[in-house]
């Protein structure tokens, strides 16, 4: 295995586009199974070619008995992908002359919507719906390049400044991590001007290695207070696969006397129901902890709303 990157050896990340297509035949829903999506029929995985350690899999719901709308029924689709990748989607439907396009980013959950509505008895069991499906690549290419040392091809191109620090990045990358980054560099905004983003309510550290974590490199959280703050950046800048990086992080977080004040007081603040579950969890489990001063001085709000959720 290659040694670890250092910092100014940040590979830029490969942002090529793999693709996929298959046609999969409409399922009708069972009778009296009010949620399409809680079919028991296995899911078919599909390895893609030239990527094979990707897996996706599309499934058509055909809702024969739900409300129809204008007097047709809807087609409603599934999308799910194994890793975190972006996905851009092209349905068709050439019984009824039917195109749709779809950009999506895939996480934790799958992707669910409605396709399109088909007059009513028009269901075959020989229906069938091709989907052409792209995925950008790059937060694949960042969770492999800890192992796969990607020089840069132009050089940093960008800077963010902490107090008297600086961060370098590749603005590509950065837009593509995050809608707010990307807002700035593609507008005719200041930081797209200069080339540089001030940030002044964060510390070094903490944009440090959240810039380190979005590059795929490896990282050590040391305190309670490096996973609130980084869930705090991941927030403000809408960085989705920071905060997917970080939950996985969490689900392993054991809550203690140490850790439960603070991690409770950002889980309320910013509704994250991972964190809210798991303090529920620690409280019930010991009904001492929050016989301390600490929780005490939570605002009277959170302290009511949380033993609330936690009965």
């Amino acid at each position: 295995m290659p040694p670890k990157v250092s910092f100014y050896d940040r590979p830029e990340p490969t942002l090529d586009m793999v693709k996929d297509s298959c046609a999969v035949k409409i399922r009708k829903r069972k009778p009296g199974l009010f949620d399409l999506f809680r079919d028991p029929a296995p899911k078919l995985w599909r390895k893609v070619p030239s990527a094979p350690i990707l897996e996706w899999s599309v499934v058509y719901f055909f809702d024969s008995e739900g409300e129809s709308y204008k007097g047709k029924q809807s087609i409603d689709i599934e999308v799910s992908v194994n890793k975190p990748v972006r996905g851009n989607l092209k349905f068709t439907y050439a019984n009824a002359n039917y195109e749709k396009c779809v950009d999506n980013i895939f996480f934790n959950e799958p992707f669910r919507t409605t396709l399109l509505f088909l007059p009513k008895g028009t269901y075959r069991r020989n229906m069938s719906i091709s989907c052409d499906i792209e995925f950008d690549c790059y937060p694949l290419s960042m969770a492999m390049s800890r192992y796969i040392c990607i020089p840069p091809k132009s050089g940093f191109d960008f800077e963010i400044h902490v107090g008297d620090r600086c961060i370098k990045a590749h603005r590509q990358f950065l837009s593509k991590i995050s809608p707010v980054f990307n807002a700035m560099l593609t507008h005719n905004m200041l930081e797209a001007q200069s080339g540089k983003l001030n940030i002044v309510d964060f510390d070094f550290g903490v944009v440090n290695i959240a810039i380190d974590i979005c590059y795929g490199l490896d990282f050590v959280l040391a305190s309670t207070a490096d996973i609130v703050n980084l869930l705090t950046f991941a927030d403000k800048y809408d960085i989705r696969f920071l905060m997917w990086q970080l939950e996985n992080h969490i689900r392993s977080i054991k809550i203690c006397a140490i850790n439960f004040v603070p991690l409770l007081r950002y889980a309320w603040i910013h509704s994250h129901e991972l964190l809210k579950s798991k303090c529920a969890e620690c409280y019930d489990a010991n009904r001492e902890i929050i016989a301390t001063s600490e929780f005490v001085n939570l605002p009277d709000t959170i302290v009511v709303e949380f033993l609330r959720y936690a009965v």
